[in-house]
C-alpha cells in the first residue's frame, strides 16, 4: 500500500524552490528534487511531467506576486514621479529576493518559452501603462515610452547582476535614471 503524504504538492514545490534559489535551473535535477522531499522520482513526475513545467510554475507564481504589488502600488493615491520609482523598485527588490529565479526571461534565449515571453512582456506593459498614466512626463518622454521602459527595466537588471553588491546604490541609480530620462 503507497504510503499518502500530506500536501505533497506543496512540499515538492518548496523544496525545487529552495533548490532552484540555492542552485540555479541547470544545477537542479528532479532526483534532486524527489530525494529532497523523500519520495521516488516516479513520484514527482506524476505532479510534474519535467523540470520545466515545475520551474515554469514557480516562476509564473512568483511573478504574480510581483504585480499584485505593482497593481496596489498602480491603483494608489500615489503621485506619478513617485508611483514610478516605487514600482521599479518593486520590480527591482522582488528580483532580488527571488536570488536570481528568471534571469532566463531577460537573456533572450530562444529555449525560454512563451511563458518567459509573456511575463517579460507584462513587466513592460505595466511599467509603460504606468507611465502613460503620469501627468508630470514631458510628450517627448511620453513619445519614446517604450523604449524608456525597457532602458529603465533592462538596466534594472543589469545594476542586480553587475553591481549585485552594491543594492542602496543601485537604488539610487534607478532613481536618478527615472529622473533624467522621463521629467
Amino acid at each position: 500500500m503507497p504510503k499518502i503524504i500530506k500536501n505533497l504538492d506543496e512540499k515538492i514545490y518548496k523544496s525545487a524552490l529552495n533548490l532552484f534559489y540555492k542552485l540555479g535551473y541547470d544545477k537542479v535535477e528532479m532526483k534532486a528534487i524527489s530525494k529532497d522531499v523523500g519520495i521516488a522520482v516516479g513520484t514527482l513526475y506524476n505532479y510534474y511531467p519535467n523540470k520545466k513545467t515545475l520551474y515554469r510554475k514557480i516562476l509564473t507564481d512568483s511573478w504574480n506576486s510581483t504585480f499584485e504589488k505593482v497593481d496596489k502600488i498602480s491603483n494608489s493615491n500615489e503621485i506619478g514621479k513617485k508611483k514610478i520609482k516605487e514600482v521599479l523598485v518593486t520590480i527591482y527588490k522582488d528580483v532580488i529576493d527571488r536570488r536570481g529565479l528568471g534571469r532566463e526571461m531577460f537573456k533572450g534565449t530562444s529555449e525560454q518559452g512563451v511563458v518567459f515571453n509573456k511575463l517579460r512582456e507584462r513587466v513592460l506593459y505595466k511599467v509603460i501603462d504606468i507611465i502613460n498614466a503620469c501627468e508630470e512626463i514631458s510628450d517627448e518622454a511620453k513619445e519614446f515610452n517604450e523604449r524608456v521602459s525597457m532602458t529603465l527595466i533592462y538596466n534594472s537588471f543589469l545594476l542586480i547582476n553587475e553591481k549585485s553588491e552594491e543594492h542602496e546604490k543601485n537604488l539610487e541609480f534607478i532613481d536618478f535614471m527615472v529622473e533624467k530620462m522621463l521629467f
